[in-house]
């Protein structure tokens, strides 16, 4: 078992932050939390898993090492034949969470038992995501938190006016209003994709048509060769706060 800090060794940074979810209906959403707990203690996994009827969501820190089987592992807990399971990884100096938390619980704020996710918008990737932004006049909508925008936001994305997921929703309503719901092109956009599940469906209930979400979230796009797009660092729910897109910090946390 790891404790604090390990030697870096060679070019690798010790530790993998894996972050994805999966909606999908879970039998025996009790039953796999404890399976899931047992297999991320024996490979000193750190962070949190919420498990619910309808999915899971993840960010974890574990060793380098380990990696590879936590995501066989998931990926086949979790996809059917054939199907990829969408998952972030940043390589980091540093284990970035103090212990590991396995919860039975809703997957994210608005995403109650009883809500119901289809259909959604349409996921598209970085690259489509890039030429959107450049190519037409979309209306870009940040679904996190004010005090995540301050830190980091998408050109032209405005400021959410809202610390709280709950009031979101009215202030979307505000963000369009006006707006042909026929033909204007909506891009939403969160930390790790899983908020504009919700928020896609929302709009897709009300009528839009052309509703569209950045796949994998910022931290996806992160990953990928052009970010030009993103101004600023962004706000992670770890110990790190706050990163470069690319999700690597070089500096040791201060308060760890």
């Amino acid at each position: 078992m790891y404790k604090g800090y390990c030697q870096v060794t060679g070019d690798r940074p010790p530790f993998s932050v894996l972050s994805f979810y999966h909606l999908a209906p879970l039998e025996e959403p009790l039953k796999v939390r404890e399976e899931v707990e047992e297999f991320l203690r024996r490979h000193e996994a750190r962070g949190r898993v919420y498990v619910h009827g309808q999915g899971v969501n993840a960010s974890l820190c574990v060793p380098a090492h380990y990696e590879a089987l936590v995501r066989s592992y998931f990926t086949s807990l979790l996809s059917s034949p054939g199907e990829e399971l969408l998952l972030s990884a940043t390589p980091s100096h540093h284990p970035l969470a103090a212990r590991l938390r396995v919860s039975n619980r809703k997957l994210v704020e608005g995403l109650g038992s009883g809500f119901h996710l289809a259909p959604r918008g349409r996921h598209v990737t970085g690259e489509q995501w890039n030429t959107a932004l450049r190519e037409e006049y979309p209306v870009i909508l940040d679904v996190r938190n004010s005090y995540e925008w301050e830190v980091g936001r998408f050109r032209g994305a405005s400021r959410p006016a809202a610390t709280h997921f709950r009031s979101l929703p009215a202030l979307v309503a505000e963000e369009l209003g006006g707006r042909c719901r026929e033909s204007t092109p909506v891009l939403m956009y969160c930390t790790g994709g899983i908020r504009c599940e919700v928020f896609s469906s929302i709009l897709v209930s009300e009528g839009w048509r052309d509703v569209r979400q950045l796949e994998g979230g910022v931290l996806r796009y992160g990953e990928g060769e052009d970010t030009a797009e993103w101004e600023g660092n962004l706000f992670v729910f770890d110990d790190r706060m706050v990163v470069p897109i690319d999700g690597v910090l070089q500096l040791q946390p201060h308060h760890l």
